[in-house]
């Protein structure tokens, strides 16, 4: 892994923690509380949105101390135009070109409900 994405280049630890404090030998995200509930595909192929948006949920989380959830349906009705196809499959880096372009995602409660299926964009895009 390390050859194929820095190199083989050495990546010291102490590089990484401030002051040299120790490393712990592990963190469980759930109890940070960094991690939203369990969630569910169903029947669509909506794998690449819940990726997309666990991600910068929980970047949201380190950065603010904070949790959101954010709306998978918002992805899979808005972002075609990136490459994506909704229930039939997506890329997360088209998903994140979307937010990107459109200055974020919609929370889970501004959009609605996941619907397990392809509906219409209702995202406000101004």
């Amino acid at each position: 892994y390390a050859k194929g994405y820095n190199g083989g280049l050495p990546f010291p630890v102490e590089e990484l923690t401030k002051d040299n404090q120790a490393v712990p030998e592990s963190i469980d995200w759930r109890i940070m509380g960094a991690v939203t509930p369990v969630k569910d595909q169903g029947i669509c192929g909506s794998c690449w949105t819940f990726g997309t948006t666990g991600a910068i949920e929980g970047a949201y989380f380190v950065k603010h101390g904070s949790s959101i959830r954010l709306s998978e349906q918002d992805l899979v009705d808005c972002s075609w135009g990136f490459g994506n196809n909704g229930c039939d499959g997506g890329l997360d880096y088209r998903a994140y070109q979307y937010i990107m372009k459109h200055n974020g995602i919609a929370l889970e409660d501004e959009y609605g409900p996941y619907l397990q299926e392809d509906s219409f964009c209702h995202h406000d895009m101004a």
